[in-house]
């Protein structure tokens, strides 16, 4: 993932995410969770999106993720401020 501040609104971040589903055959694509953390590893903030939040173009409406083709997303994003030193995406189960 690549983190940076956004290009049109202040106190906001852009956050794009390359992933890719390794697996042989097609699967449900997963709820995404970005976390962010101090220096010391606390949790600073975190937001889960479904698939129907961060699915956007061509993959807009998609309900299987295609086994290797790689998914291109870009999501928009509160700035958590400037305690927020590390960021991780999540792959969750989408129940």
């Amino acid at each position: 993932p690549r983190v940076s501040s956004h290009p049109k609104f202040q106190n906001a971040l852009s956050v794009d995410i390359l992933f890719m589903n390794h697996a042989g055959y097609e699967q449900p694509f997963p709820k995404l969770r970005l976390s962010f953390t101090d220096k010391s590893g606390k949790p600073v903030a975190k937001r889960d999106f479904l698939p129907i939040e961060y699915l956007a173009g061509e993959a807009a409406g998609m309900k299987l993720m295609p086994s290797q083709v790689p998914i291109h997303i870009a999501l928009e994003i509160k700035d958590p401020g400037s305690n927020a030193d590390n960021y991780q995406v999540s792959f969750l189960e989408n129940r």
